[in-house]
């Protein structure tokens, strides 16, 4: 009967999205145990047999979800940078771009470096250079719809100049931030007087306000880090 054909066809939806939700359970398990040990032991140190042995599946199991340990640490990394951004999203909740802009470069004045990442992002980048690169890459991607959608909204508040090329001035920015990167490392060639980290850090906000903001976005700029320096 048509019922029971009905019933049938409820039966198989159930059944398949009671699935996908165990098998992105087990994923999801899988990824936080690796990010434990990455964290604890480094990422080249811990292999897929430590994961599996401390979850207690077998290696099956394993690549039923990645295929192999690359695709597990691009996944990890992932998983992190998306926390990261949630947290900065819920903590600038409501903000409008001027006091967006101005909190993010508080964020950066409190860190020691242009480059402070933990330990076992550094050996991804060394040991992993393809991995790295291919989590570089989706990071840019969604650095830049952000960035773009930023310049949209500051644009309709009349904050951020109307004739600024998104693209163009991300590209700058990057470019003159991983300078900045290099010069800390004593990776660049430039000889001068040493800067201190926080001396780059003010200038570098600098730039970037005088060359994205309107003149009545950087009016309020300015007034709004004044009023934030006197409370």
């Amino acid at each position: 009967s048509k019922l029971k054909i009905v019933d049938f066809f409820v039966a198989i939806v159930v059944f398949s999205t009671r699935f996908a939700a165990q098998l992105l359970a087990m994923k999801s398990k899988i990824l936080r145990k690796a990010d434990e040990l990455f964290s604890k032991e480094g990422v080249r140190e811990v292999s897929i047999d430590d994961i599996c042995r401390a979850l207690s599946i077998s290696k099956k199991t394993f690549y039923q979800y990645f295929q192999q340990k690359e695709d597990l640490i691009c996944d990890v990394l992932t998983m992190r940078a998306d926390a990261r951004a949630r947290e900065f999203m819920r903590s600038v909740c409501g903000m409008g771009s001027i006091e967006l802009i101005a909190t993010s470069f508080e964020q950066l004045s409190k860190k020691r470096n242009f480059d402070a990442q933990p330990r076992d992002l550094a050996d991804v980048e060394k040991y992993y250079p393809e991995t790295y690169a291919k989590f570089m890459e989706k990071k840019a991607a969604v650095a830049r719809e952000r960035f773009i959608a930023g310049c949209d909204i500051g644009k309709a508040e009349g904050v951020i100049r109307e004739d600024i090329n998104s693209d163009v001035t991300l590209t700058m920015f990057f470019l003159l931030h991983q300078s900045m990167v290099d010069y800390i490392k004593g990776n660049n060639p430039f000889v001068g007087k040493k800067i201190p980290f926080k001396s780059m850090a003010d200038a570098y906000e600098d730039i970037f306000v005088r060359t994205l903001l309107s003149e009545k976005g950087i009016k309020e700029y300015m007034e709004f880090k004044k009023s934030k320096n006197n409370s």
